[in-house]
């Protein structure tokens, strides 16, 4: 990818004895590593890198600039003697550039185009985000048909970094209403452009989903979208459970940004990370949530963090950077699940990533009420790795399996 990270220049834990670099060329990135080894400091530091190298203009931010100032602003300060009016000014400007430059050389970026990713960034064609660990759809409707003149503007005075999933449900409603007025109209290809645009968020959802009955309906009463899947009763976009809440905030201003800013979604560039990308998100959601923004916007470079084998097993183009260990890898999708949590990951089968989820089957064992799909949803979790627990795990999913299969013989 031309708008994109070549390479990351960091200490570890701001040691200045143990650098790393991180060799991306373009790709991919997903960041792993034990608990508390700094993932989301990490992230943070890429993006406030993005934000005074990308974002803001001028290029104050180099190293050959700092360098160069601080020269210019050392030579001053040799001109004023200790006690006259400006020496503690100019000794103050020289320690914040030594500082920053001190910074710069503990943490450092350079780019596969950086005056190109600048530009198209200033031109809207071009994206920097960060998206929280926290984070939930917003899906917004205010049961009026906008037009998209209007709907434009609202988005032009919304905030650089604030959600644009927000307009998402409202521009969905749009489209459809322009689609079926162009259609009675009988301008045909105008209304065709707008029915596809509408079809291939269908098809990204089936994808999502696993579902290929999966559609999408526009009650025109209520002026909504419901999502129908056979065998399920319909449902709204602001009714998803908290797994694919956490995909769409993401997918939603992702596409929102690129409809409403008037380019096509192949287009696109930009750098985007995700912290704890398998957040909220069953082992079904874990095993495809990245190859599927990645397939949605092929030209956006995704930088994650994931404590998650499954994620880090999905996909075979990206670069894997363990924190702990600081090793780099590529290509892990032949590995095992338990070989990636033993090796990449470095813990047992049976600890931190797979101790809560042996918890909560106790709990749902001792409980009163033995729920048949918690049961279901917390043993896909654990079936792969069953072999490699240890005895009190293997006890107590022996014994929930028997309570599973005696309440079923009634």
């Amino acid at each position: 990818m031309q708008h994109a990270i070549d390479k990351i220049y960091a200490v570890k834990n701001n040691n200045p004895s143990i650098p790393f670099i991180v060799n991306l060329e373009g790709k991919n990135l997903i960041i792993t590593g034990n608990n508390g080894s700094g993932k989301t400091v990490f992230l943070r530091k890429i993006f406030d890198f993005l934000n005074q190298s990308i974002v803001k203009t001028g290029n104050d931010h180099h190293v050959e600039y700092i360098k160069s100032e601080l020269l210019r602003m050392e030579e001053r300060l040799s001109r004023v003697n200790p006690g006259d009016d400006h020496y503690e000014y100019r000794k103050n400007q020289v320690a914040e550039l030594q500082e920053k430059l001190n910074s710069r050389n503990y943490f450092n970026i350079t780019f596969r185009d950086e005056n190109s990713l600048k530009v198209n960034y200033h031109q809207k064609k071009s994206i920097i985000r960060f998206y929280e660990a926290t984070r939930q759809a917003i899906i917004s409707s205010d049961g009026r048909i906008t037009s998209l003149e209007t709907l434009t503007d609202e988005y032009k005075s919304h905030g650089p970094q604030e959600n644009s999933g927000i307009f998402f449900e409202r521009y969905l409603v749009t489209t459809w209403n322009y689609a079926l007025l162009q259609k009675g109209l009988n301008k045909i290809e105008e209304a065709s452009k707008a029915e596809k645009w509408i079809e291939r968020i269908i098809e990204d959802l089936k994808q999502l989903f696993e579902d290929p009955t999966l559609t999408l309906e526009f009650d025109i009463e209520s002026l909504r979208i419901n999502i129908k899947q056979e065998g399920k009763e319909k449902y709204r976009l602001d009714q998803l459970s908290s797994g694919f809440s956490s995909i769409l905030s993401i997918y939603a201003d992702l596409l929102v940004r690129v409809e409403l800013g008037k380019i096509e979604r192949d287009e696109i560039s930009g750098i985007v990370l995700v912290d704890e990308i398998d957040a909220h998100l069953h082992v079904t959601l874990q095993k495809k949530v990245f190859s599927f923004f990645k397939s949605s916007f092929p030209n956006i470079q995704f930088i994650i963090s994931t404590h998650s084998p499954f994620v880090v097993q999905s996909v075979s183009d990206a670069i894997i950077f363990n924190l702990t260990t600081l090793e780099q890898m590529e290509d892990l999708s032949l590995y095992s699940y338990t070989s990636i949590i033993k090796g990449l990951l470095g813990e047992r089968s049976s600890s931190s990533i797979l101790l809560e989820k042996i918890e909560e089957l106790s709990s749902l064992m001792s409980g009163e009420n033995f729920n048949d799909a918690d049961y279901i949803e917390i043993m896909s979790d654990l079936e792969p790795f069953i072999q490699d627990m240890d005895a009190r795990s293997q006890a107590i999913i022996l014994s929930a399996k028997n309570k599973f299969i005696e309440k079923q013989q009634g």
